[in-house]
């Protein structure tokens, strides 16, 4: 598995953060192994999976020279995906999901676009989501306004353009801060760092789609534990230390943290965690920003509002609020 030695330095580092998806990960690695190149390695770091992940990726790849795997207790999706990029060596790393696939020709594109510009710092590419069942498929279409660094900025925190991470090529040194960074990291990890890549580095959006992204009952953003865990990830999004002399950015924490609580409020009372949405959904009408309060936001508030009392949670929080 090939965990004891050195990472041999190479082009590209795919780092794939993985727990509990070996029904899932041999279509990923798959993707990545039938590149039409040989220079990259492949770090999984297995945060701690009980299924039979270890066996079976031990089973089908510790033959192959640049497959490494490692295991850490579980310490959530940030810090695994964080630690696979530490133990990387190489010019650029490559965001890998468990349980997505590349396109055939993923690393063709990447070579192109690399070599006709190599001062890029990061690549992101389409991707074409796949349902459940397979029948239905769209293919993204968003388009970053890379002229202008701080609108990209602006429009990826506020939902007006996406990136699924997937798929996106960084420069390997672009990465120290977040992996260094002193506390604690959200479980979005991703979102943060996509959003600083826009707004501080050099980026290239090709319309070719580098990834199928695949629709299942246990994709990350289902999680709801892992909607718990990301208290932090506006202060985070804000720090700074990781602005660097991009302060003007500042100007939007208020209207990302609304979105950040309706989201949080949407995930809770999906889930009839009714306090937990009552509560988001509250900082939602205090923080009153531009757009983030709408018909939905009133409703499922009163109605989190009645439920919670009903169930004897109270209305304290709102109350005394």
């Amino acid at each position: 598995m090939n965990s004891s030695r050195n990472v041999e330095y190479c082009k590209y580092a795919f780092v794939v953060p993985t727990y509990n998806y070996a029904r899932f990960i041999v279509r990923a690695l798959d993707s990545i192994f039938c590149q039409k190149s040989n220079d990259f390695q492949v770090i999984v770091m297995d945060d701690g999976s009980t299924d039979e992940t270890k066996s079976l990726l031990l089973d089908r790849y510790s033959y192959k020279s640049n497959f490494y795997y490692y295991y850490q207790n579980n310490r959530g999706p940030n810090v695994a995906c964080s630690e696979a990029i530490r133990k990387s060596n190489a010019k650029y790393v490559i965001f890998m999901a468990a349980d997505d696939s590349l396109r055939p020709d993923y690393l063709e594109h990447i070579d192109v676009i690399t070599a006709s510009d190599p001062s890029l710092d990061v690549v992101f590419g389409q991707s074409c989501s796949i349902s459940s069942d397979g029948k239905r498929r769209k293919v993204s279409s968003d388009v970053y306004p890379l002229s202008d660094p701080l609108e990209c900025f602006r429009s990826f925190i506020l939902g007006e353009v996406s990136a699924t991470t997937c798929g996106t090529l960084v420069r390997r040194k672009v990465m120290d801060d977040y992996i260094d960074y002193p506390g604690v990291l959200p479980q979005s990890f991703d979102v943060v760092v996509v959003a600083h890549f826009l707004l501080k580095h050099r980026c290239f959006q090709t319309q070719s789609v580098f990834v199928d992204v695949y629709d299942h009952n246990q994709r990350f953003r289902n999680n709801i534990s892992a909607v718990k865990n990301d208290a932090n990830l506006v202060e985070v999004m804000f720090n700074s230390t990781l602005l660097g002399g991009h302060q003007e950015a500042l100007r939007y924490k208020a209207d990302f943290y609304a979105k950040n609580q309706k989201s949080r409020g949407r995930s809770f009372y999906r889930n009839r965690m009714w306090s937990e949405a009552l509560e988001a959904y509250s900082r939602v009408v205090k923080m009153n920003t531009k757009g983030a309060v709408d018909s939905q936001v009133i409703k499922r508030m009163s109605v989190s509002y009645v439920m919670s009392k009903w169930e004897g949670v109270g209305f304290q929080w709102f109350e005394q609020g």
